[in-house]
């Protein structure tokens, strides 16, 4: 993996009661989603007992009419899942890329399982080493691999899906939102006992489609209903009647991953109550109240776009202070800066975002972002700002409410550097020791905000 980001996958399933195609819906879910996946994307469909798969690198593509016939044969099925990713494991090439897109397949002596999946696994090598011996010669280029190998096993073990599903959420550890089919065309979707990845249900208003999506803008492109959010540690499972819901594992604690409602969902899709953009406001609110001085110093607040513009809104609103739109994205400048080389990573951010000088020369300037991962982005607008003459740049963002001036985001990106492998090196001793103890690992947990 070396540099590359941990980031979310996007995951679409739906089942139609009436036998019609399924692809048009999964299509549009994914369409939808694509935002959560731009290396790879893939479909997959179930007719008569066989899955039908495509899988390709890049966007979701655009499909012309005179196309859609042939889709619809390459694709046939009234149950289908699929999936987009950004790469969180293994590795990087262009032939592992598409070996590792999802949705995945496994088969063992006549019985056969597909799924796709978010999240991380945390325990691969020991999953990787049990899968083997059912498995000879088992290799994987992502962690729904494992999940649908480990799966599989554990169905033909118990020849009963609930409690395969159980046994994987005991021993499975990490992150994991699932939607799967099996031969027969059983469609299921479950979560970790944490719930750390988003995974929703809902269904067409003629109640004859169900489906399964990470966020609620898939469903709402197609016309769906939102049902529920699944619970952590919930089996859900489809039929004509609806859903019906499983507790499989009890578990006190939510661990909601907090980089949905700061960076990874789409400000117009809803967890629980609340739509991602009103928690985004809040955030930018709640900046201005933790933050009197820096706001009382600031003339104007600048976003960056798009994903700042939200908490802007709020720093706006509880501030008085001017919100400045003078930061605009070149919108078919569509490279993603974090999957790219270090030496084509500063020339495509600095590209991809145009600041008008005017605006801010001269200006004590609050910039609003959603978070900083590696700081490659923060680095180069916080420069673009000093050069066109800004008189200091305050740096507010989403994750966490934290506020960074230049000259400690700068000192803060030297510690990173140095003490990465110190990190790395006492994350996996920690994890060992945790797992010797018979305690769940905490990487990757953070907690649901109240709402």
């Amino acid at each position: 993996m070396g540099e590359q980001l941990k980031i979310a996958c996007g995951v679409f399933g739906a089942v139609n009661f009436q036998k019609q195609s399924i692809f048009p819906w999964i299509y549009w879910g994914l369409r939808a989603q694509n935002h959560r996946g731009h290396q790879s994307h893939g479909f997959l469909t179930c007719s008569n007992g066989k899955f039908h798969v495509h899988r390709s690198l890049d966007l979701v593509p655009k499909i012309k009419t005179s196309a859609i016939q042939e889709w619809f044969g390459r694709l046939p099925g009234h149950v289908g899942i699929g999936n987009v990713r950004y790469t969180t494991s293994g590795k990087t090439d262009e032939k592992s890329l598409i070996m590792g897109t999802q949705p995945v397949t496994a088969s063992k002596n006549g019985s056969k399982l597909a799924v796709s999946f978010n999240g991380n696994v945390v325990n691969t090598f020991r999953l990787k080493k049990e899968i083997s011996e059912e498995f000879p010669g088992f290799s994987y280029e992502c962690d729904a691999d494992l999940i649908c190998h480990k799966l599989l096993i554990e169905l033909i073990r118990s020849e009963d899906l609930g409690s395969a599903i159980e046994t994987c959420m005991e021993e499975i550890e990490g992150a994991f939102s699932v939607a799967g089919i099996t031969e027969d065309g059983k469609f299921f979707a479950f979560k970790d006992p944490y719930g750390i990845r988003p995974l929703c249900a809902g269904h067409s208003e003629d109640e004859l489609t169900y489906a399964f999506s990470s966020e609620t803008a898939s469903l709402d492109i197609n016309g769906f209903e939102r049902d529920f959010e699944i619970e952590p540690g919930e089996l859900v499972t489809v039929s004509k009647d609806g859903f019906k819901r499983e507790k499989l594992v009890n578990n006190r604690r939510k661990a909601f991953c907090a980089f949905e409602f700061a960076y990874f969902a789409r400000p117009d899709s809803r967890f629980d109550k609340k739509y991602v953009y009103e928690i985004r406001e809040e955030f930018g609110r709640n900046l201005v109240r933790e933050n009197p001085d820096i706001v009382k110093d600031a003339d104007i607040i600048l976003s960056l776009p798009e994903t700042g513009n939200d908490s802007a809104l709020g720093v706006r609103e509880e501030s008085d202070l001017r919100w400045e739109r003078a930061s605009r994205r070149h919108r078919y400048v569509t490279e993603r800066a974090f999957i790219l080389l270090n030496s084509e990573r500063y020339s495509t951010i600095d590209k991809k975002i145009n600041i008008l000088a005017p605006k801010v020369k001269g200006k004590r300037v609050i910039v609003t972002d959603d978070s900083i991962v590696r700081g490659d982005t923060t680095k180069v607008i916080v420069e673009k700002l000093r050069k066109m003459g800004a008189k200091k740049v305050y740096l507010l963002r989403n994750r966490h409410g934290n506020i960074r001036t230049t000259h400690r985001l700068k000192a803060q990106l030297r510690r990173n550097r140095k003490n990465r492998r110190r990190r790395c090196c006492a994350l996996s001793v920690n994890r060992r020791f945790r797992k010797s103890n018979g305690v769940q690992p905490r990487a990757a947990m953070l907690r649901m905000p109240n709402m």
